[in-house]
């Protein structure tokens, strides 16, 4: 395993940041030669994601739902804080669950991530 570098290290710092720099880069696998697909794990909080570029994998415009994530909207005024020019998600409650809260932030691949906390007395 090596460190993220180049251009996916960049664009995965740049979505931290929008994420109130939560987001740690764990690792990059990369087999044999600088030309194949990359896969990589990143985290936030207690939340692990891996990504591939491996064809089939998945297509960018994904989207990632991420249930019972407490704390949302301490998180979400983290999100506001920054002032992030290019992400600045909104908070809604869901129509079938009155008593959950939702943001969904934009990655700068095209997914979202929707961030669900349930039980929220409002």
């Amino acid at each position: 395993m090596q460190y993220i570098e180049g251009k996916n290290r960049h664009q995965i710092q740049l979505f931290s940041q929008s994420l109130d720099n939560a987001i740690d880069a764990d690792n990059e696998v990369r087999y044999r030669q600088q030309a194949t697909p990359v896969y990589m794990q990143i985290s936030l909080l207690s939340i692990v994601l891996h990504l591939s570029e491996h064809h089939g994998d998945s297509t960018p415009g994904a989207r990632i739902f991420i249930d019972e994530f407490l704390h949302l909207v301490a998180f979400y005024k983290g999100l506001l804080d920054k002032n992030y020019t290019f992400n600045r998600p909104g908070i809604c409650t869901l129509f079938f669950d009155p008593m959950a809260l939702e943001v969904t932030v934009n990655d700068p691949f095209g997914n979202r991530l929707t961030f669900v906390e349930r039980n929220v007395n409002l």
